[in-house]
This record gives structure tokens, sequence and C-alpha cells, in this order.
């Protein structure tokens, strides 16, 4: 099934990890722009949070609600018209990238939550 694909396609590049072949989970129209939920794999639910910053399809945007397994996007009409995501449909593959800045955070939070407990 497509779990056995996306696991293949997972790959760390130097400034920023890249997943490729996550799923579109849901696409609601509201008004003129579209509520998306995209599947958020668990290897990368720390770095994904609301109001935070996630690449899809190389497109950066602004994350909305985290829920266990799925994230939302809530894409305004100028996004839609300048990009392809509203060719996307349930069940479409995404490639999501989380960046560098946001992957450097983790990393210190990490680093200095466990320095406290040594």
């Amino acid at each position: 099934m497509w779990y056995s694909w996306l696991t293949q396609c997972r790959e760390i590049n130097p400034d920023a990890i890249v997943i490729a072949g996550d799923i579109v989970h849901s696409k609601t129209q509201q008004g003129e722009g579209f509520d998306f939920t995209i599947l958020l794999p668990a290897d990368i639910r720390k770095y994904v949070m609301e109001k935070g910053y996630i690449a899809v399809d190389g497109i950066s945007l602004t994350v909305g609600e985290v829920r266990e397994g799925v994230f939302s996007l809530h894409i305004i009409p100028e996004t839609l018209r300048l990009t392809t995501l509203l060719t996307k449909e349930v069940g479409d593959a995404v490639n999501l990238e989380i960046d560098s800045t946001t992957q450097t955070i983790v990393a210190t939070v990490e680093r200095v939550l466990e320095e406290k407990r040594s």
C-alpha cells in the first residue's frame, strides 16, 4: 500500500527535513479559500506546531491546527491562484519540508531540557 512507498521515500537533507509522499487527508472549500488536512508522520510531529511554518510541495505555509496524525492548512484565494494546491485531491501525495530554523529551535530546546535533567 502507499505506506510502504512512503517510508521508502523519506530522506534527510542538510538544510531541511524533506518528507516525500505524505497524503492529503481532506480538502474543504471555505468561502473563496480551502482548508486542507495533511497526514502528519509521527517522526516529524515535534517540528509541526500551530502557527509554525511548513513547506508543502515547496510552498511555505502557516500551520493551522495540529491533531493526532494530521495538521491543517487554511489556504487563501491568492495562494490558490499562485500555486498548484487547488489541483490536490484527497489521497494525493505531497512533499513536506521542515525548515532549518525550526529544526534548530527544537534541537536547542531538547538540549537545554536534557542538560537541566542531568
